[in-house]
C-alpha cells in the first residue's frame, strides 16, 4: 500500500474506532437507562426502521460512490451534478414512502407482528427518523467518492450516534418513547451538518458540470442490481432480531441485539477499510489494473483478519465480563455471543470480497448469493428462533454469514481471476475473468 492510503487507513481506523465507542455506548446507555423491556423496544424498533430506511435509499448509495469515484478518475466529471440530482431525488421519494408507510401502520404492526401495543408510539417516532438518517449516509457515499474518506466516516458514522447519545443522556430518558424522540432528532441535525461538511465539495461538482445528463438507464440497471443487495443484505443482518420479536418477549431481543454489537466488534475494522478501498476498487477496475486490485484486496484481508483474532478470542474467553456492560439480566446471553463471534470472524478474513465485486460490475454475483443466503437466514429463523430463542437466531446468523462469504469468495475467483484471501497467489488466473 502507498504512504497515503496507510495515512488515509490510519485515520480511518481512528475515527471507526471513536464512532464504534460512540455507538457502543449509546447502546450500554439505552439498556442500562431504559431497562431490559424499554430497551428491548427500542431495539426492536431501530431494528424495523433500519431495514425500512434502505428500502428508502433505492440502491442508490453505492451507485453514488461508485460513479463519483469513476468519474474522478476518468476525468469525466462532466454529469456530476446529473448523477447526483437524480439519485438524492430517488432516495428522497423512497424515504417518505417508506416513513409514511410505518408511522400509519404502525399500531397494526406492533398489535398483530409483535403482539405489544408499547411498541407502536416508539416506532411512530424513530420513523420519523429515516429520511434525515439515509440523507446523510448518501451525503457520506459522495464525499467519500471524491476521496475526502475521513470527512465522509465522520458524517455517516459519528454524528448520528453521537447526537443521540447526547441528547438521551442530557434528558435523561427512561422510556424507549422518549429514547425514540432522540433518535428522530439526532437525524435532523445530523443531515444538516452533514450538508455543511459537504458544501466544499458541491461547489466543486457544479464547477465542472456542463450540463451533461447522466443516463438515468444506467442509474436504473446498477441500482436495481445493488438495491436488491441492500435490502436483503439488511434482512440478513437484521432480521434474526426481527424474528425474535415476533416468537419472543422484548427482553430477549434486548439480549440478542446486545450480543450482536458485541460480535460486530470481531470485523470492525472491515467497515473502516471498506470505506477506504471501496473507491479504489472503482478506480483500478475503470483504469485495468488489475494488480492494484490484487494486492490491495489481499493486504486489506491480512488486516482485518489480524485484528480479528484477538477480539474473537475475548467474545469466547470472557463473554460475561463483555455483556456485563449492559447489566445482570444479559448475563444469560453468553452463548449467543460467541456463536456470533464466530460468524463474524469469518466475515473479518474474507476481507472486502462483497465491495470488490460490486465496485467491479459483478453486482450480479452479490446479488444472486444474497438472495440465497436470505431465503436460507429466514428459514433458519423460522424454524431455530420458535425453539432455542437468540440461540438459534445465533445459529442461523452465523452460518448464513459464513456460507455466504465463501460463496462470494469464489465468484471472486470466477470473475476476477483471484481469491481475495491472502496466501493464495498459487491459485490466481493468467488473466481476469
Amino acid at each position: 500500500m502507498s504512504a497515503g492510503l496507510i495515512k488515509t487507513g490510519t485515520g480511518v481506523i481512528l475515527i471507526k474506532g471513536f464512532a464504534l465507542t460512540i455507538g457502543f455506548l449509546l447502546n450500554v446507555v439505552v439498556a442500562r437507562q431504559l431497562g431490559i423491556e424499554e430497551a428491548g423496544r427500542y431495539f426492536l424498533s431501530f431494528t424495523v426502521i433500519a431495514i425500512a430506511a434502505v428500502i428508502g435509499r433505492c440502491g442508490v448509495d453505492q451507485v453514488i460512490l461508485r460513479f463519483t469515484a469513476a468519474n474522478r478518475e476518468t476525468k469525466s466529471e462532466e454529469s456530476s451534478q446529473s448523477l447526483l440530482l437524480k439519485t438524492f431525488l430517488m432516495a428522497l421519494g423512497g424515504s417518505l414512502i417508506v416513513t409514511a408507510f410505518l408511522a400509519l401502520s404502525a399500531p397494526l404492526i406492533s398489535t398483530h407482528l409483535f403482539g405489544d401495543p408499547a411498541i407502536s408510539p416508539v416506532l411512530f417516532w424513530m420513523s420519523i427518523g429515516i429520511l434525515p438518517w439515509n440523507m446523510t449516509l448518501l451525503l457520506g457515499e459522495f464525499i467519500k467518492g471524491e476521496e475526502s474518506i475521513l470527512k465522509s466516516q465522520l458524517v455517516q458514522l459519528v454524528l448520528l450516534n453521537g447526537f443521540t447519545l447526547g441528547l438521551l443522556t442530557f434528558s435523561d430518558a427512561s422510556s424507549a418513547i422518549t429514547a425514540s424522540k432522540c433518535f428522530a432528532a439526532s437525524g435532523w441535525i445530523s443531515v444538516a451538518v452533514g450538508a455543511a461538511f459537504s458544501a466544499k465539495h458541491f461547489a466543486g461538482v457544479r464547477r465542472h458540470s456542463n450540463g451533461t445528463e447522466f443516463p438515468f438507464s444506467t442509474i436504473r440497471r446498477v441500482a436495481k442490481n445493488l438495491y436488491a443487495f441492500a435490502i436483503l443484505g439488511v434482512v440478513i443482518q437484521m432480521s434474526s432480531g426481527v424474528i425474535i420479536g415476533i416468537f419472543r418477549p422484548a427482553a430477549d431481543v434486548a439480549q440478542f441485539h446486545a450480543c450482536l454489537r458485541l460480535a460486530v466488534l470481531v470485523a470492525a475494522v472491515l467497515a473502516s477499510l471498506n470505506s477506504l478501498v471501496a473507491p479504489r476498487f472503482a478506480r483500478y477496475h475503470a483504469s485495468g489494473n488489475t494488480e492494484a486490485l490484487r494486492d490491495l484486496t489481499r493486504k486489506a484481508a491480512i488486516v482485518t483478519t489480524g485484528i480479528a483474532i484477538p477480539m474473537l478470542l475475548l467474545a469466547l474467553c470472557f463473554p460475561k465480563v463483555l455483556l456485563s456492560l449492559f447489566g445482570e439480566s444479559f448475563l444469560v446471553a453468553a452463548p449467543i455471543l460467541g456463536i456470533l463471534a464466530v460468524g463474524q470472524f469469518v466475515n473479518a478474513a474474507t476481507g472486502s470480497v462483497g465491495f470488490l465485486l460490486n465496485m467491479t460490475g459483478n453486482e450480479d454475483s452479490v446479488r444472486n448469493t444474497t438472495i440465497g443466503a436470505t431465503v436460507l437466514q429466514l428459514a433458519l429463523c423460522f424454524s431455530l428462533v420458535p425453539l432455542w430463542g437468540g440461540i438459534g437466531a445465533a445459529i442461523a446468523n452465523a452460518s448464513v454469514n459464513i456460507l455466504r462469504n465463501l460463496v462470494l469468495v469464489g465468484f471472486a475467483w470466477k470473475r476476477l481471476g483471484f481469491v481475495p484471501i491472502p496466501g493464495t497467489k498459487k491459485f490466481d488466473q493468467p488473466s481476469p475473468a
